[in-house]
């Protein structure tokens, strides 16, 4: 019998279908696409802006997508559990204003307050959606909005509220290593320790598990509630912790900033492989798919000829053809371990229909 845990090792070769060990092509397709698409935006910018290519150039890009990669993070371990997080955006926002406020008093406060902020919000969703089962767009979509205000309401009516400077705080935000942006030698690290959780950890089998099939996870013995508080909290403290670097890194807090970021991260995450229903995803996908999109931001911001109304079009047409080609290579990869599953209990051959 199956054990918590066994089944917090993670699965095994042949085991069920949300295993992360697909070794078929069309998993491998799946998992390389979102670096096909991120090849294909340089090469598509590069030939239109000359000088896209540089190394001052490359490395704003990297920057810029840094704030917005972290929250991506974030959202790419919901989205693998099966929910989506929509106050990301907002609680951007105002962790930048709880930032600049808390700088004023003592530098460590620019971190801890709104990361405590985040925190919180992440456990009230937690509780919210995964005990109380209350469905993730109402939960999320409210804090949208009670976030947004509540920024707005600190600061007066949206008054930008400065930073005060030269602290450890702005050091870390605005400074380099090596000639790197320390914001963006952040979001590397935080990737890295992000594919080390979910593919080394109890806690990233237990992931896929609960996206996978929620029921069939809590008769194996994985905590599912515990699961999904943790990933909101996760995902709640990575977006305040972006909102505070950008607060740093900008010497502001600004109460109307990240508009827009719930859905960029959504779309980020998906170009970058992660199923909308859950179950499936990546690191690196969704890092690729972050860098997409600041890319595409850059791209129309040299290229004269074009506005943000593009950039929007672009981000939408992005997104359809991912999730087409995603899923034909899911519905594939489903088809291609249906059909080695009856070849080992010794039935025919034949793939499962699409």
């Amino acid at each position: 019998m199956t054990s918590a845990r066994n089944a917090g090792r993670g699965p095994r070769r042949g085991g069920p279908v949300w295993s992360r060990s697909g070794r078929d092509a069309a998993s491998i397709a799946r998992r390389l696409t979102p670096f096909v698409i991120l090849a294909l935006t340089v090469a598509v910018a590069s030939s239109q802006v000359p000088n896209f290519l540089t190394v001052s150039n490359l490395s704003n890009v990297a920057r810029q997508s840094s704030f917005i990669a972290l929250i991506v993070l974030g959202q790419s371990l919901v989205l693998i559990y099966g929910g989506f997080d929509l106050s990301v955006g907002s609680l951007f926002a105002l962790a930048g204003v709880l930032a600049a406020d808390g700088s004023h008093v003592a530098w460590p406060l620019a971190f801890v307050l709104p990361v405590a902020a985040g925190v919180a919000s992440g456990a009230l969703n937690g509780y919210l959606i995964g005990r109380v089962k209350m469905a993730p767009f109402i939960v999320t979509l409210a804090e949208l909005l009670g976030y947004s205000g509540l920024a707005l309401a600190i600061t007066g009516q949206g008054n930008v509220v400065s930073v005060h400077g030269g602290t450890f705080f702005t050091s870390l935000a605005s400074g380099t290593v090596l000639g790197v942006d320390n914001v963006t030698v952040t979001m590397v690290l935080a990737f890295v320790a992000g594919a080390v959780v979910l593919n080394r950890t109890r806690y990233g089998a237990a992931l896929f598990a609960v996206g996978g099939n929620a029921d069939s996870a809590r008769m194996l013995g994985v905590p599912v509630q515990r699961t999904v508080v943790v990933t909101y909290v996760i995902s709640g403290a990575l977006a305040a912790f972006a909102g505070a670097l950008f607060a740093g890194f900008s010497a502001s807090g600004q109460p109307t900033v990240g508009s827009g970021y719930e859905l960029q991260s959504i779309a980020a995450a998906v170009v970058g492989g992660c199923a909308l229903t859950g179950g499936v995803g990546t690191v690196s996908g969704p890092l690729a798919g972050a860098l997409v999109l600041g890319v595409i931001q850059d791209f129309v911001n040299l290229d004269s000829q074009l506005n943000d109304y593009t950039q929007n079009i672009v981000y939408g047409v992005f997104i359809v053809v991912v999730v087409v080609l995603q899923k034909a290579l899911l519905d594939r990869q489903q088809a291609m371990r249906e059909a080695r599953a009856s070849h080992a209990e010794g039935a025919p051959l034949v793939p499962a229909a699409a």
